[in-house]
């Protein structure tokens, strides 16, 4: 941005970032618990939602789950959900009230293609997930997000090892500290501190 536009403009970057953080309280996960998984977003292909189908499945196999969709192509989720022979919930909801809706989940799927339009992006729904309390389960080189992920130890990087990923559900499910990362994570970007830090 300095050498193609003014080398003596200051510029500011701001990502994404979400109204507010909450601190989420939930028990701590005791085995045979059932493990809430949810998927906010659309349908279109670059957002892998039949992938996402076939992982959770994989996982409900093997552990006491749940899924929830919230989309705003709910009929078009229902057939899909239907002829993948998957049980899970599906409906529509207005935003303003997604981020209260996110608090009585465990993880949040977030796939991406590692292509250069995703490896710059700043998905919304992110940071959405973390400030309410949601783990997320996501595809490496999403923007900043992957690296994010790990270095804060608030996530789980998507692999095709199934037993590698329940592994990894499983450990950070027990973690007592892992809402507190979370929130702790999220409220960096918050609106009101991003602008506050930047001016």
């Amino acid at each position: 941005l300095i050498t193609k536009y003014n080398k003596k403009k200051n510029i500011t970057v701001i990502p994404c970032c979400v109204e507010n953080s909450v601190f989420v309280s939930k028990p701590l996960y005791n085995k045979g618990d059932k493990v809430k998984f949810v998927y906010v977003g659309g349908l279109s292909k670059w957002q892998k939602f039949e992938y996402i189908l076939k992982v959770y499945s994989e996982i409900s196999e093997k552990m006491n789950t749940s899924l929830t969709i919230i989309t705003n192509e709910v009929t078009k989720a229902e057939g899909i959900i239907k002829m993948k022979g998957i049980n899970a919930e599906v409906f529509q909801m207005e935003h303003k009230y997604i981020s209260q809706e996110l608090t009585k989940y465990d993880f949040g799927f977030l796939f991406r293609e590692n292509i250069l339009l995703n490896n710059v992006a700043s998905p919304v729904k992110y940071l959405e997930y973390i400030s309410n309390g949601v783990i997320p389960i996501i595809s490496e080189n999403i923007g900043d997000y992957s690296k994010l992920t790990v270095n804060n130890e608030i996530g789980i990087i998507e692999t095709s090892d199934i037993n590698h990923l329940i592994a990894n559900i499983e450990g950070i499910k027990y973690d007592k500290n892992i809402q507190y990362r979370l929130f702790n994570t999220a409220k960096k970007f918050t609106w009101e501190n991003y602008i506050a830090k930047v001016f």
